[in-house]
């Protein structure tokens, strides 16, 4: 039982026993919930010091006496006027996203920030949204899984109003037809030059992958205001889709020999993090090829197309060979739909009405403004 009369300390993570609080805290939190995938133990160290997508992030772990029970990360971004959050985790004790929240506006004024916005971050990295529904089903690896408290924890304790809203989206394997006005969209789109040729290896895909990379720096500056990657970024993605990646279910679009757009889908690795424990050994490597080469379920994400190219069909391209090859092989018996903002009326038609997909968890994006002597949290 947790001393309630103990004042809750927040400390940034600059040490290694700062580190490991911050790494090993979700850990805690859900011990016992059947539903969470585990991250990649080795790579959590890492995170935990990440400075990406030209932010400057300071995290915060919170101590109870000398227990961890809570954390936050504060990104700086040039060009906004708000202060990101991301990383939350806590347990349920009203004290720790007091302190928490305390913290994080304290950050936000002395750097001239007037607005907490959260959880979001770069969208090439990082996730956004607390959940508010959906906690029973097992998510693809990489979205977020939350206790329900932590929606009270944001809303009455932190103040925060709702901001945007996120869905994750499943498909249970039935006999799904590809509607026509998909297929009489991407006729239009390649009768105007659009292509979405096959890959059958990795290598093929990779000679594309500086392109790729280029162009998600594009879509991402214009469509959302966030800085280009570092070329250090960019290394550490083209690392990350070598693994996630497989050619058949990756599609490029290209407008003559540009590079215009991509689709990826990737084989779930949820299950197989699960029965690692998030560990690559002793034999954690194993249940993650696995679940690679032997998985039922698919999850399409990554959708992009260069802003010069949208609304011209070129997703289509992608999304019908993408879709009618998921449903041609039996193999997949699950698909799910990834982090799809509500606001994406395209994306939103290519999981409901494509794919006969219906919401499996529901996030919320916060906001709160930080007044010259917010005391709100303290």
């Amino acid at each position: 039982m947790a001393d309630q009369s103990r004042e809750i300390t927040v400390v940034p993570v600059t040490e290694r026993h700062t580190v490991r609080a911050w790494v090993r805290l979700p850990r805690t939190i859900y011990r016992d919930d059947p539903a969470w995938v585990p991250p990649l133990w080795l790579a959590e160290p890492a995170e935990a010091r990440a400075s990406r997508g030209g932010a400057r992030v300071v995290r915060f772990v919170a101590f109870d006496g000398a227990r961890p029970v809570g954390r936050i990360a504060c990104s700086l971004y040039p060009g906004f006027d708000v202060l990101h959050l991301g990383g939350y985790e806590a347990v349920d004790d009203d004290r720790v996203p007091s302190a928490l929240f305390a913290a994080a506006a304290d950050h936000a004024r002395a750097h001239g920030r007037t607005t907490l916005l959260g959880p979001e971050g770069h969208p090439l990295f990082d996730t956004a949204g607390i959940q508010v529904s959906g906690f029973e089903n097992v998510l693809p690896a990489g979205t977020p899984h939350h206790r329900p408290y932590y929606r009270r924890q944001w809303e009455e304790v932190g103040g925060f109003e709702p901001s945007g809203t996120v869905f994750t989206f499943v498909a249970e394997r039935a006999d799904q037809q590809i509607p026509d006005w998909l297929r009489q969209v991407a006729q239009r789109a390649e009768a105007e030059g659009y292509r979405s040729p096959d890959f059958h290896r990795f290598r093929e895909l990779a000679r594309h992958t500086d392109a790729l990379a280029r162009l998600a720096n594009v879509v991402v500056a214009e469509t959302t205001g966030f800085p280009a990657l570092h070329p250090r970024d960019v290394k550490a993605m083209r690392r990350r889709l070598r693994f996630l990646l497989r050619a058949d279910l990756t599609r490029l679009v290209f407008h003559g020999d540009t590079l215009v757009g991509a689709l990826a889908g990737m084989p779930e690795l949820g299950r197989g993090l699960q029965r690692a424990h998030g560990r690559l050994l002793p034999l954690g490597w194993w249940w993650l090829l696995q679940a690679r080469r032997r998985g039922d379920t698919v999850t399409i994400n990554g959708a992009f197309v260069h802003p010069d190219h949208q609304d011209r069909g070129a997703i289509a391209v992608a999304a019908l060979p993408l879709i009618s090859g998921v449903l041609a092989d039996h193999r997949w018996q699950r698909i799910y739909a990834a982090m799809v903002e509500a606001d994406n009326v395209r994306s939103r038609m290519l999981a409901e009405d494509a794919l006969g997909a219906v919401p499996a968890a529901e996030y919320r994006v916060y906001r709160r403004a930080v007044d010259v002597d917010d005391t709100a949290g303290r």
